[in-house]
């Protein structure tokens, strides 16, 4: 009779057990969800706005789970990377001064996993949609402005820069990094996103080289 009654036990807490598990995924994976920095941009464009991920503002199941993963898309919808020309575009997605792995995908188009180049050219008013999963190593989270990267959207057939967009990873536990960027912050996406105030880089920065390898043959994918 005992060892039924602490079987029944055992099976109850770990049916329980089983459930807070399933619940508490949930609940994390949408709080994730949720957290991820959304943007669109335009090509050919000299800028777009800024985005800029506050460390400091993630969730405490994000930060004790994975402090050092941001995410960044295009979200749903009509909104992405559009071609504002009036001709067809050849694109290829270059991805400059990340530190740690990037994981990028292109979801809806044909596009070389290595390189990031889109097979088949991008028509007039036609958009395509990215997801980017940005790895922060540790010692660029306890700082003000950890690093500053940038998406850069080049045209396959002559090399030229269509367009580009800063993506500034920071932490405001440090102090106002908006005032460091020279940069306004965005009402649309709160802390996640910026609007420029300035040129959208920190005050002192330069441009990166146009001759820089392309982060697809030389940054490995995260897993």
């Amino acid at each position: 009779m005992k060892r039924k009654i602490r079987n029944s036990i055992v099976a109850i807490i770990l049916f329980i057990s089983t459930i807070a598990i399933v619940l508490g995924a949930g609940i994390y994976k949408n709080t994730v969800s949720a957290e991820r920095a959304q943007f669109q941009a335009e090509i050919p464009k000299k800028s777009n706005p800024p985005i800029v991920l506050d460390l400091d503002q993630q969730s405490l199941p994000k930060k004790l789970v994975q402090p050092g993963l941001v995410q960044i898309y295009t979200g749903h919808g009509p909104m992405g990377v559009t071609n504002r020309s009036n001709e067809e575009l050849l694109v290829q997605v270059s991805l400059r001064g990340f530190p740690g792995k990037v994981e990028l995908v292109m979801p809806e188009v044909d596009y070389d996993e290595k390189t990031f180049a889109l097979t088949n050219a991008l028509k007039p008013g036609k958009l395509f949609k990215m997801e980017l999963a940005v790895e922060v190593p540790k010692e660029y989270r306890n700082k003000l402005v950890g690093f500053s990267g940038e998406i850069q959207f080049i045209n396959q057939k002559d090399k030229s820069l269509l367009s580009s967009i800063p993506v500034h990873i920071v932490n405001s536990k440090y102090g106002d990094p908006y005032k460091k960027l020279n940069i306004k912050p965005s009402i649309g996406n709160g802390s996640w996103g910026g609007k420029p105030g300035g040129n959208g880089k920190p005050n002192g920065s330069e441009k990166p080289e146009g001759n820089e390898k392309n982060n697809g043959s030389d940054k490995e994918k995260c897993h």
